[in-house]
């Protein structure tokens, strides 16, 4: 009974995460955007193949197949690029957002640190909360 008191709401925990982002949700709007072009991106390449194949078999496209097959190159390099880009403004909301929390942590402790920490090992307290973030 008393676990289903500490649960907490997921919405509740997403629109913290969100309101942590603060300043850097533009980022994150650019993320989401280069995540979901390029994966658009990786399927032009199997769309563009099974143009290829579907004109072998006969069927009536307009492209050539040069066009074809620099269309589905053409969206294989987006995809590498976009997909660079995603992780690269992913990784960079990731520190920043690290870099957040570690000072609101160490905020809080240097709040605590006369009274609760002083026979603590403050070493092992720093190495704890550093590696767990």
């Amino acid at each position: 009974m008393r676990e289903q008191k500490l649960r907490r709401n997921g919405i509740l925990i997403m629109s913290q995460l969100l309101l942590l982002l603060g300043s850097l949700g533009p980022l994150m709007l650019i993320a989401v955007l280069t995540g979901t072009l390029g994966f658009l991106s990786a399927m032009g390449v199997t769309i563009f193949g099974a143009a290829g194949i579907a004109k072998m078999l006969g069927e009536s496209i307009p492209l050539s197949y040069a066009m074809i097959a620099a269309l589905a190159v053409g969206c294989g390099m987006i995809r590498g690029l976009l997909r660079f880009l995603e992780q690269y403004v992913n990784h960079f909301i990731a520190f920043k957002l690290l870099a957040v929390l570690r000072d609101k942590i160490f905020t809080a402790l240097r709040a605590l640190c006369p009274a609760k920490l002083e026979t603590k090992q403050k070493g092992a307290i720093i190495s704890m909360i550093t590696s767990d973030i």
